[in-house]
């Protein structure tokens, strides 16, 4: 093969890690794997090319043929990284409104973690050579497609829906021209228009995965020019900490959320309410916590209800799953030198497969004779699921429901393109 051959067919791009990344190997130690990178890279190559399938056999051939199977065989490109990344470990703590967003399973309530997650600012490189044979211009095209979902959408290791290891494509070159990264709001707004404009969207078929179509939104939430890619990151935790919580009761009767802040107008103040009635005296609700749209499972605690040995705690589940990943992601844009840029995405699919409900169950622990189990509740989704999420996003257009400062404010939808 010819040098200029070889050129025609590679792709190169590299990334700047702009949050803490929980990604590591058997040891969980803080690196950057090349297979993680390629999982993501197929999820985001289906969220772009679903509009133009005509079933999901389709999806899973072409995605089988492009990245390869255990029983398609391998795939059309190969990977390596063009150099290895240097990778320290991050050792700060993590602030109330950033543990919020990593969970309790990355990090205790004060912040400390239980993986070491990857320092930001470095930078990867990664280098996709298209081997011969086949439609190699229409490869590298939807290749060139994910690669820029996964800078500008995405993430890498756990907790990446809610912005943990972002990654900001600084550049990306070979089989298609070159390309740079937006350094503003505006310049963001047309790259994503444009990479949705060439996604055919689907209209208002259920979608069974997550991708693009017409309902789907992307918000851009500038930062200000002094905030640095985690302290937008943390600001915008803090918003979703405001709109989410209900709080903890102190002695002094006035409930806080994990900031330490008074919640005055909880805005799930139902979602607490049903649940406190179903593990007080066994009354279920008719519809499923709101704040299930965000993802499942989740958990409520009531120290009311609790006492000594016993702690009384409800789980929202899907009914046949472990779990239902969120479908709302958050993301930071950073390029070097540039005001660092929030991007919050909704992808709308169906929720749950078809017949499966969202299950309420009683687990609490503790002495039998001071606690009754009440039987678990399977409840069906309303038509306004996905509502909660719409609220949370309108906030930041209108401005009016917000505490902290921003920049410029836009959105994307698929139809802008």
């Amino acid at each position: 093969m010819t040098t200029d051959r070889i050129e025609k067919n590679l792709i190169r791009a590299t990334y700047r890690i702009t949050t803490p990344m929980f990604c590591g190997g058997a040891e969980q130690q803080a690196e950057f794997r090349l297979p993680s990178f390629k999982g993501i890279l197929r999820f985001w190559w289906r969220a772009l090319e679903w509009g133009r399938m005509r079933n999901l056999e389709q999806l899973h051939r072409e995605e089988s043929e492009l990245f390869g199977s255990s029983n398609g065989g391998q795939a059309k490109f190969l990977m390596r990284m063009k150099e290895p990344a240097a990778v320290r470990e991050f050792t700060e703590t993590f602030s109330p409104a950033l543990t919020y967003l990593a969970g309790m399973g990355l990090c205790d309530r004060f912040g400390a973690f239980h993986r070491k997650p990857s320092k930001p600012d470095a930078c990867v490189s990664v280098e996709l050579r298209l081997k011969r044979g086949g439609n190699s211009a229409e490869d590298a095209r939807q290749l060139q497609r994910a690669l820029l979902a996964v800078g500008i959408f995405g993430g890498l290791g756990a907790r990446s829906r809610r912005g943990f290891g972002s990654m900001t494509l600084e550049s990306v070159s070979g089989s298609g021209g070159e390309w740079r990264p937006a350094r503003s709001v505006e310049q963001l707004h047309t790259q994503i228009a444009d990479l949705l404009s060439a996604s055919q969207t689907v209209g208002e078929r259920q979608l069974p995965l997550s991708a693009f179509d017409r309902r789907s939104r992307v918000v851009m939430i500038e930062g200000e020019s002094s905030d640095t890619p985690l302290k937008l990151l943390e600001k915008v935790g803090r918003e979703f900490v405001r709109y989410r919580t209900f709080g903890v009761a102190g002695n002094d009767g006035q409930r806080r959320n994990v900031l330490g802040e008074v919640v005055t107008q909880p805005v799930f103040q139902d979602d607490h309410d049903s649940m406190y009635d179903y593990l007080s005296v066994g009354m279920g609700s008719a519809c499923p916590p709101r704040r299930s749209a965000f993802g499942l499972p989740h958990n409520y605690f009531f120290k009311s209800l609790s006492g000594q040995n016993r702690n009384v705690k409800a789980e929202v589940t899907p009914s046949q799953h472990d779990r239902r990943a969120s479908p709302f992601f958050f993301h930071i844009h950073a390029p070097a030198g540039a005001t660092p840029i929030a991007v919050c995405t909704l992808l709308p699919s169906c929720f749950l497969p078809s017949g499966d409900l969202i299950r309420i169950s009683d687990t609490s622990s503790g002495n039998a004779l001071t606690r009754r189990r009440f039987a678990a509740s399977r409840q069906s989704l309303p038509a306004d699921f996905y509502q909660p999420i719409h609220s949370f996003l309108d906030r930041f257009l209108k401005r009016s429901a917000l505490t902290e400062s921003f920049g410029m404010i836009q959105q994307v939808r698929p139809t802008d393109g």
